[in-house]
C-alpha cells in the first residue's frame, strides 16, 4: 500500500511559504546552540507529553482524546524521528480501518436494501392474494 503522507513534508517545503521559511531558520538557530537545542527539545517533549497525557485521559473522560493525543504526536514529531515514524504507522492503520468500515458499511447498506424490497415484495404478494380471495366471494 502506497503512503499518501509520506511527501507531505518536502511538498511543504517546496511549496516555499514565508512563514515556513523562518521557522525553518529560527530552527537551525537554536539547533547550532547545544544549550538552547537542549531545552527547546526538552520543551518540545514537555508539551508534547502533556498533550498526548491530556488525550489519554480523555479518553475516558468527555473531550476529544483522540485528536489531542494526534496533536500531541505531531508535536513531538516536529523533534523527534520515533514521534514522526509512529504518527505515520497510525494514519496508514486508520486509513485501512477507515476503508474497511466503508466496506462493511456499504454491505451492510445493501443487505438492508434488500431485506427492505423482500419485505415491500411479499407484502405485495400478500396484498395479491388476499385481493384476489375478496373478488371471489363478491361475485
Amino acid at each position: 500500500m502506497s503512503n499518501p503522507y509520506s511527501h507531505d513534508a518536502e511538498r511543504a517545503q517546496r511549496m516555499g511559504h514565508p512563514f515556513l521559511k523562518k521557522l525553518t531558520s529560527l530552527r537551525t538557530r537554536i539547533h547550532s546552540r547545544p544549550v538552547l537545542g537542549f531545552f527547546y527539545r526538552l520543551l518540545v517533549g514537555l508539551v508534547g507529553g502533556v498533550l498526548i497525557l491530556a488525550g489519554l485521559i480523555m479518553l475516558i473522560t468527555p473531550g476529544p482524546g483522540w485528536l489531542t493525543i494526534f496533536m500531541g504526536l505531531a508535536v513531538l514529531g516536529s523533534e523527534f524521528k520515533w514521534s514522526r515514524t509512529l504518527l505515520l504507522w497510525l494514519r496508514q492503520k486508520l486509513t485501512r480501518i477507515w476503508e474497511r468500515g466503508k466496506i462493511i458499511k456499504r454491505a451492510r447498506s445493501a443487505k438492508r436494501a434488500e431485506r427492505r424490497a423482500q419485505r415491500d415484495r411479499n407484502r405485495q404478494s400478500a396484498r395479491g392474494a388476499s385481493g384476489a380471495s375478496g373478488h371471489s366471494q363478491a361475485a
